[in-house]
C-alpha cells in the first residue's frame, strides 16, 4: 500500500526547492518605501495643469484637487490607512466612515464644530484642526480611537501641514452644520460625492510619476504614509510596540 503524502509535506517541498533557485530574501514580503516631508513637498508642489493620466489632468483647486492636498496631508500627519480616508468600491457612504462631522476646530482657545468662513480665515499658529478617526482595521467600532482625536497644529506656512489643508477644503467646500455628518471629508465633486480608492490610487500614482522615475513609483503607495509615520517615530525613540 503506497502511503499518502499529507499537504504540508508537499507545500514545504515547494517552498524549499524555490528558496534553492531564488534565495531566502525572495521569500520576504515587498513593503513599500516611506514617504516623508521632503517627497510629499514635491508631490504638492507638481504644476498646476500637469497630465496625470489621459483622463486626467491636474487641477489643485477643483473640488477633487483640494480634497486630494488635504487627504495627502492628512495622510502624511495621521499615518491613516487609505481605506480610513477613502470609500472602497461599490460601498455606500455611511456613518463609519470618515466625514465632515469627524473634523472640528479650536479656534482661538474655543472649540468650534461648524466653523464659519470668516472663523476659517482668522486661523493663526496655536490653533488646531481636531480629527477624530473612523472606525478601522485595529479598531471596527470606533471605541478606542474614536476617543483620542489628532490634535493638528496650525502652520500656515508649512506645504505640507495638514490643518491648513484641511483649512483650505472647509473653505472650497462649505458644509452647512447639520449636513457635515452626512457629507464625506474628502471629495471629487461639487456636490460632495465622495473620494473612491481606486480614484485616490490614481491620482496618487499620476504625482508620483512627476517627481521620480516611473520605474520607482511602484514602491510608493497610500500606505506610504503609515509607513512614513512609523519610520519618523522610530527616529524620535518610540518604541516598536507603541508604533505597532
Amino acid at each position: 500500500m503506497v502511503r499518502p503524502i499529507g499537504l504540508r509535506q508537499v507545500y514545504r517541498s515547494i517552498i524549499l526547492r524555490f528558496v534553492k533557485v531564488n534565495g531566502p530574501l525572495a521569500l520576504l514580503p515587498r513593503r513599500k518605501e516611506p514617504i516623508g516631508a521632503a517627497m510629499l513637498t514635491q508631490i504638492l508642489q507638481v504644476a498646476e495643469g500637469t497630465k496625470l493620466s489621459r483622463s486626467r489632468t491636474l487641477t489643485w483647486s477643483s473640488p477633487t484637487g483640494v480634497s486630494l492636498a488635504a487627504m495627502l496631508c492628512t495622510a502624511f500627519a495621521g499615518g491613516f490607512r487609505e481605506s480610513e480616508l477613502a470609500l472602497p468600491p461599490g460601498r455606500e457612504f455611511d456613518l463609519m466612515r470618515i466625514s465632515r462631522a469627524s473634523l472640528s476646530w479650536r479656534i482661538g482657545g474655543v472649540i468650534v464644530v461648524a466653523p464659519t468662513v470668516e472663523q476659517l480665515n482668522s486661523l493663526a499658529r496655536g490653533d488646531f484642526a481636531i480629527l477624530v478617526p473612523p472606525p478601522s482595521k485595529a479598531d471596527p467600532f470606533g471605541v478606542y480611537f474614536g476617543g483620542r482625536p489628532l490634535f493638528l497644529p496650525y502652520v500656515p506656512d508649512s506645504v505640507t501641514n495638514a490643518a491648513a489643508a484641511l483649512a483650505r477644503l472647509e473653505v472650497a467646500l462649505p458644509v452647512p452644520p447639520l449636513r457635515r455628518k452626512a457629507t464625506p471629508l474628502f471629495v471629487t465633486t461639487q456636490t460632495f460625492a465622495p473620494m473612491i480608492t481606486t480614484v485616490a490610487d490614481s491620482l496618487l500614482a499620476g504625482l508620483l510619476r512627476c517627481v521620480m522615475p516611473a520605474s520607482e513609483c511602484g514602491k510608493y503607495s497610500w500606505h506610504s504614509f503609515r509607513i512614513g509615520l512609523a519610520c519618523s517615530l522610530l527616529a524620535m525613540g518610540a518604541s516598536p510596540d507603541l508604533i505597532q
